[in-house]
């Protein structure tokens, strides 16, 4: 299995899960048992927060019915200034998508160009460096794209989740 490097300075330097969603419409974690997430009130994204590297391992037992952020700190439905700074999807049409949030308040979200196979381990690496967006499946880029001006990420206090709870 290729091994991705943290970048100097990450944000998250490594983030390794093992994420199963075990039903198309109930996805979470599984720890000897399915269900939930993980939530951390720390590490926070700084103001200007620059590199950014979030790297997972997945395996979808069957076809998603919806899309899932794997992992974030977003809040797109937030109430307050503090709607987060990114997420990564695992999306129905069966690609990756990785959500940035800047200082500015401007979205970008990019999107694997190849969709995964449900039935085997999914290895992601989802990096932001300060000017390209990039997502690796398998340690192969699928998507690269360079968001020059783009400026820095969002500062949030909003926690990292890893893991997808259906909104109430």
């Amino acid at each position: 299995m290729p091994h991705f490097p943290a970048l100097p300075g990450c944000l998250i330097p490594m983030l390794l899960l093992l994420l199963t969603l075990l039903a198309a419409d109930e996805p979470g974690l599984y720890f000897g048992s399915p269900g939930g997430t993980v939530t951390l009130a720390d590490p926070a994204v700084a103001e200007g927060a620059t590199p950014l590297t979030v790297e997972f391992r997945f395996k979808t037992l069957e076809k998603l019915k919806n899309s899932y952020k794997a992992v974030s700190r977003w809040d797109a439905q937030a109430k307050d200034a503090d709607r987060g700074s990114f997420f990564v999807e695992l999306g129905a049409s069966g690609k990756i998508a990785f959500g940035l949030l800047s200082a500015d308040g401007k979205p970008k979200t990019v999107t694997a160009r190849a969709a995964w196979k449900d039935g085997v381990w999914v290895h992601v690496a989802a990096v932001w460096d300060g000017t390209e967006a990039r997502i690796l499946v398998d340690g192969k880029k699928s998507v690269g794209e360079n968001l020059e001006g783009f400026g820095k990420l969002a500062a949030s206090k909003l926690p990292l989740v890893i893991g997808h709870s259906p909104d109430p």
